[in-house]
């Protein structure tokens, strides 16, 4: 009870010191829009951003480049730039060729990966690149990402696996076979969480997505307490080839463990929220 009360009063201290932080500054959201250095000191109430956001559309090229790589280089968390990550993200797919240039830029590629710790996230500009590329990346984004899939960093071989499966198109093979490949299970599972994106977009074309099989059959055998990615995988296979999927799950070693009426379920499930 006194850790409770404790929590409730320390909370309260802390939105009461957050309204006087925010009533003592003197800009408002069109500072904002003209000057990106505020965004560091952002704390916009809900009516104010909808107001920035309808500025931003209307920003010109160059104010886009500003901010895709003000945004891409400068912050230190993408968690602490909740506000300009949300203003790029309306802006959709204005803000991919920006993304693609500085991916292309070589010049770039050792400050793209250069992590930072903020608590328990780390992040590099690579992973706030990759999430600017929306739920339907471009497909010349494939070349440019599948050359970190070699990186000793496994956050940004995640990254580079969640785009390539979004993009889901035939270029993405030989990306995705070797985040399949990859030692660490975060990797492929970013692969097929990306995968589903595409799926769920219709963008999924059982033609050459059945290729992805025997790379992904492997991974629904992968059982580790509390991982998801086996489910993930086997609700994959469901989509890439149901008949043949539906014969692996039915089969004695999944129906031993009762695993697969729930893998089978899952995968109707998202088939109708679809």
């Amino acid at each position: 009870m006194q850790l409770l009360t404790t929590l409730i009063v320390g909370s309260a201290l802390a939105c009461t010191a957050l309204w006087h932080w925010r009533k003592n500054r003197n800009w408002g959201f069109q500072d904002l829009v003209r000057n990106p250095k505020l965004w560091d000191q952002l704390g916009v109430p809900e009516d104010e951003m909808e107001q920035a956001l309808a500025a931003a559309r209307r920003w010109s090229d160059a104010e886009v480049d500003a901010a895709v790589h003000k945004f891409v280089f400068k912050v230190a968390n993408s968690d602490d730039a909740w506000a300009e990550k949300r203003m790029l993200h309306e802006l959709g797919s204005r803000t991919h060729p920006n993304i693609l240039a500085i991916l292309r830029d070589v010049t770039l590629r050792a400050k793209l990966v250069r992590e930072k710790k903020k608590g328990y996230s780390v992040e590099a500009p690579f992973n706030r690149a990759c999430d600017l590329l929306d739920d339907i990346p471009p497909v010349e984004a494939v070349s440019l990402v599948v050359p970190f899939l070699d990186s000793p960093q496994p956050p940004i071989r995640q990254s580079a696996a969640l785009v390539l499966g979004k993009i889901g198109r035939p270029e993405i093979l030989p990306g995705l076979r070797k985040a399949f490949a990859d030692e660490v299970e975060h990797v492929w599972e970013y692969a097929l969480i990306g995968l589903q994106f595409s799926i769920r977009r219709g963008g999924f074309d059982p033609t050459w997505s059945r290729e992805l099989y025997p790379n992904i059959e492997p991974l629904v055998r992968k059982v580790e307490s509390g991982c998801s990615s086996p489910r993930d995988a086997a609700v994959t296979l469901l989509y890439i080839d149901q008949p043949k999927a539906t014969e692996l799950l039915l089969s004695p070693r999944y129906l031993a463990e009762n695993r697969a009426f729930f893998y089978i379920f899952s995968w109707r499930l998202g088939k109708e929220s679809c």
